[in-house]
């Protein structure tokens, strides 16, 4: 009776989702690597060479976590949409556009991320944003992100473009640069990056509202999130 009473509950707020304009800040981020972020590898059976790239996720920007992490030496502060939706990866290779949505491990979710590197003496006055592999508490991992300021050049503010909504250009891009991390799993088979070719430069952090059926999704994920670790969320406190 109570796996009844759930599903009728997901299928009227669903209704709700595609019927109803959205009253919370639901906003679009994505991060294309350009011409100067080239990767080369497959997903799944699919091989590509020196193809562009780009990674974008839904979240709701009304609530945002923030924490501080410490590497040892120095203070990052740093800012979390914990209500992300489901992040999508897109290949591009001349005419071809390979898409899949990235699978996080247990126990974790991709989000949209910003960082302030201020006290970092190798990125002093720059800042980062990003949709990284997150554990729900205070490890982020692995993702693709940019980084402009301060000696990085390109555009400033990035740390405050969860809620400044625009493009910010410029800097150096990242794209899972992490050595230990063999694959990424998706749901088009495993991402794995065999080459990287440029300098780095030149991406773009999007931040904008999303289309109607955009938002449909992203209630309907953010629900099934909420049911699923609604415990847990409470126990962190975020």
């Amino acid at each position: 009776m109570r796996a009844i009473y759930l599903k009728l509950f997901l299928v009227a707020m669903l209704v709700l989702c595609i019927s109803m304009p959205s009253t919370g800040a639901v906003v679009n981020y994505s991060i294309s690597g350009g011409p100067n972020s080239l990767i080369t590898g497959t997903l799944g059976t699919t091989s590509f060479t020196n193809a562009t790239w780009r990674v974008s996720a839904t979240a709701d920007n009304s609530f945002i976590h923030e924490f501080t992490s410490n590497n040892g030496s120095y203070d990052i502060p740093i800012r979390v949409l914990p209500n992300t939706g489901p992040a999508t990866l897109e290949i591009f290779e001349g005419g071809m556009v390979y898409t899949a949505t990235l699978d996080p491990n247990p126990g974790f979710r991709y989000v949209v991320v910003t960082a302030d590197f201020e006290n970092d003496p190798m990125l002093a006055g720059s800042q980062g944003a990003g949709i990284l592999h997150w554990d729900l508490g205070g490890n982020l991992e692995y993702g693709a992100g940019l980084f402009t300021g301060g000696n990085l050049g390109g555009t400033e503010g990035l740390f405050d473009s969860l809620t400044n909504l625009g493009s910010y250009s410029g800097g150096l891009t990242f794209f899972f640069d992490d050595q230990d991390i063999e694959f990424i799993q998706t749901s088009a088979g495993d991402l794995k990056v065999t080459s990287r070719f440029g300098d780095l430069q030149g991406g773009v952090w999007q931040a904008g509202v999303p289309e109607p059926s955009s938002m449909a999704i992203f209630g309907i994920a953010t629900l099934g999130f909420a049911y699923r670790r609604g415990r847990r969320l409470k126990a962190l406190k975020i």
